[in-house]
């Protein structure tokens, strides 16, 4: 599914400078997948996932990241759940959750319209 996923964006006019993934399992394909296809992270394409910092880690270029604190969002979105069950036509519900970016090898500099 990555490599397709991956393939579209590609095949764009113009294709994209950078991608940006809701995991690090993903972001760690979409790194395998650029490579298998000849591409440089983050020379030809950058990459930037949500996730989890040991797995950013691990992966090749190291992932730049925005970590999400899991512990926290396991606890508060059962309770989210629980509440839109008990009454479907409740007004929707705001969460803000502090993050920590954490860069990587996979970002590089901002590129296209308006950059030098």
């Amino acid at each position: 599914v990555v490599d397709e996923g991956v393939a579209q964006l590609l095949a764009a006019d113009p294709p994209p400078t950078a991608i940006v993934v809701s995991t690090t399992a993903m972001g760690t394909h979409v790194l395998a997948s650029l490579n298998d296809r000849g591409l440089r992270v983050p020379t030809d394409v950058s990459v930037v996932a949500y996730g989890q910092g040991e797995a950013a880690a691990q992966a090749r270029p190291r992932l730049s990241i925005v970590e999400l604190p899991l512990k926290t969002i396991g606890r508060v979105v059962p309770e989210i759940i629980q509440r839109r069950l008990a009454d479907p036509e409740s007004s929707p519900l705001s969460l803000q959750i502090e993050a920590s970016w954490r860069p990587g090898a996979s970002l590089g500099p901002v590129r296209g319209a308006g950059s030098a």
